[in-house]
């Protein structure tokens, strides 16, 4: 509790008022009621001023003693002369802190409506938090390009003037010529713009920028491009073709690494970036498995699956570098495998079909399914947990990866199978096959 103490304030009371050994102690004007400073336990002098606008007790601070605010230097006289102001205020029942309080939500209802679009993106990348942490940088980057790109006259454009009309016209005209970029740059739109609406919302939570998304206010009329689920997958009486293509490039020097990493997707099923991100560190020879782990893994799910004798002997084989924990070790910036696109050229000739890399993730899945594997062993397999019904999300999710043996050992040895048919037809001839 502040000691109240009546003075007469000059410049030299208010610089040798006494200084409280504790806590702060309080010194009210003899010439102006309601006048005072406040003196800490550190010697700090701040000038006050107490009312009672409308019967309740308001005590403002006006600033330090000697100190620039606002290019003000608060000294007795001009701290005594706004002090008056503040107090023929309340007396007529203006609040100060309500006046105050108005005035802050002006300034960020002005700031709101300045806020472009560019920096509804950055702060979006630099805040937002999923339930598994900060996006990641492949998120990022996705958001940036779609906004960047197919956004790039309304980057310095208000949000606020971004309107439901212009998002249907530029979805419009996107449509014609990328119909899944003008879907996906609407919905980063739409996310990003309900950022700003949240993060310029007032105390109260009334919004004070986009009272409506303009994406959101778009889709009740315009509809985004049914999703046409992709079908792309090696037919299952050309994969020991293929597998027997990609083996024999792994003699070239120069494709032996791009040649391992798809060899292993075709056994796995992992997607692209996960498998390239693959490290020695998580690959267990005793135990007999390898591991990607929830930081790498899309769902943020970690995995641990066995090798099935095919995939291992291409595994121990892989070359390992000093300073590099990559299994899929490369010279570029990443460390590791990005885009072996040169050997896919093999797949596609030995398949008969163009296949990408997500269509050896399908593939896994059919040759699964023809080995006889349930479906909620598969969707484990590739990483698909939680995603089923009630007995695979709860009963089906044995943390052992030894439970996937099996599984995994049919699909090895299926894939071998093929191998040597295919070597019959004079594809390859495969050493282990």
């Amino acid at each position: 509790m502040a000691k109240k103490t009546s003075v007469n304030f000059t410049k030299e009371v208010v610089e040798h008022l006494p200084i409280p050994v504790q806590g702060q102690a309080l010194y009210w004007d003899r010439g102006l009621k309601g006048f005072g400073v406040r003196v800490s336990s550190t010697g700090k002098r701040v000038y006050v001023a107490q009312g009672r606008p409308n019967g309740v007790s308001r005590r403002v601070t006006i600033g330090e003693h000697g100190m620039d605010a606002f290019n003000v230097r608060w000294t007795v006289q001009n701290a005594r002369k706004r002090a008056g102001e503040l107090l023929r205020d309340m007396d007529s029942d203006v609040d100060p802190k309500e006046t105050a309080r108005v005035a802050a939500a002006k300034r960020e209802r002005d700031k709101a409506e300045l806020t472009t679009l560019r920096q509804v993106m950055e702060e979006y990348l630099d805040n937002v938090r999923t339930s598994n942490g900060p996006l990641r940088e492949a998120s990022k980057f996705n958001i940036r390009r779609y906004t960047e790109i197919y956004l790039k006259k309304w980057l310095d454009l208000p949000a606020k003037d971004i309107t439901a009309k212009m998002c249907e016209e530029r979805f419009r005209e996107l449509s014609k010529k990328t119909p899944k970029q003008a879907d996906a740059a609407m919905s980063n739109l739409r996310a990003l713009l309900n950022r700003a609406r949240e993060v310029h919302a007032d105390a109260d939570g009334n919004y004070t920028i986009l009272a409506v998304n303009p994406v959101s206010r778009m889709l009740k009329t315009v509809r985004l491009h049914p999703d046409v689920p992709a079908t792309g997958r090696i037919p299952l009486n050309k994969v020991g073709a293929a597998w027997s293509a990609v083996y024999a490039r792994r003699a070239e020097p120069d494709a032996r690494l791009s040649a391992d990493y798809v060899l292993f997707l075709m056994l796995t099923g992992l997607r692209r970036t996960e498998a390239a991100k693959l490290k020695w560190s998580r690959v267990d020879f005793t135990a007999n498995t390898w591991t990607i782990p929830a930081e790498d893994a899309k769902g943020h799910r970690a995995i641990t699956l066995p090798f099935c004798d095919l995939l291992r002997e291409v595994i121990e084989a892989r070359p390992r570098v000093k300073g590099n924990d990559y299994v899929f070790v490369s010279r570029g910036a990443s460390g590791h495998v990005v885009d072996p696109r040169g050997i896919m050229q093999e797949v596609d000739r030995a398949a008969g079909v163009h296949v990408s890399f997500h269509d050896l993730r399908r593939t896994y899945e059919d040759i699964a399914r023809h080995c006889g594997v349930d479906s909620d062993t598969r969707r484990r397999l590739l990483n698909h947990e939680g995603l089923g019904d009630v007995h695979s999300i709860h009963y089906a999710n044995s943390p052992d990866p030894q439970v996937f043996k099996e599984a995994i050992d049919k699909i090895g040895a299926w894939v071998r199978e093929q191998v040597a048919i295919a070597a019959a037809g004079n594809v390859i001839n495969l050493r282990s096959a």
